[in-house]
C-alpha cells in the first residue's frame, strides 16, 4: 500500500495528479484541483466518465448546457464525452477531487457550445 500526500505532489495546470499510472493504478486516476476566485476551466470533455467531489467553496458546473450550483461536500458525475466546464463563483478558492475511470485521462478542449 502507498500513502500519497497531496501537498507533496507537483501542481500542473491547476491540478495535482495524485493517483494514476505513475502510482501503479491500472484503471483509475485521481486529481486534486483548485480554482482561484472567478476562474474557470476550459470548455472540454474526456473520453471517460469523471466524478468531481467538491471539498471547499462553490462552483457553477455546466454539463451539456445545464448549469448546477455545486457546494462543498457534494459530488457530480459527468458522463463520458460530455462537454463541461467548472466556474468558481466564490471569493475564495474552490477545491475538488476529480476521479476518472481511466489511468490516462485526456483533457480535450472543445470550442463547441455547451448544449443539451
Amino acid at each position: 500500500m502507498s500513502v500519497i500526500r497531496h501537498r507533496d505532489q507537483s501542481e500542473t495546470n491547476g491540478y495535482r495528479p495524485i493517483i494514476g499510472k505513475a502510482a501503479g493504478a491500472h484503471a483509475t486516476t485521481l486529481w486534486d484541483q483548485s480554482l482561484p476566485p472567478g476562474a474557470a476551466t476550459i470548455t472540454h470533455y474526456h473520453e471517460c466518465k469523471e466524478t468531481h467531489t467538491f471539498l471547499s467553496g462553490s462552483a457553477e458546473v455546466t454539463i451539456h448546457g445545464e448549469t448546477f450550483l455545486v457546494e462543498a461536500d457534494s459530488s457530480v458525475l459527468i458522463p463520458a464525452r460530455a462537454i463541461h466546464q467548472i466556474r468558481n463563483t466564490t471569493p475564495g478558492y474552490v477545491r475538488l477531487l476529480a476521479f476518472f475511470s481511466t489511468n490516462e485521462p485526456e483533457v480535450i478542449a472543445s470550442d463547441m457550445p455547451i448544449v443539451s
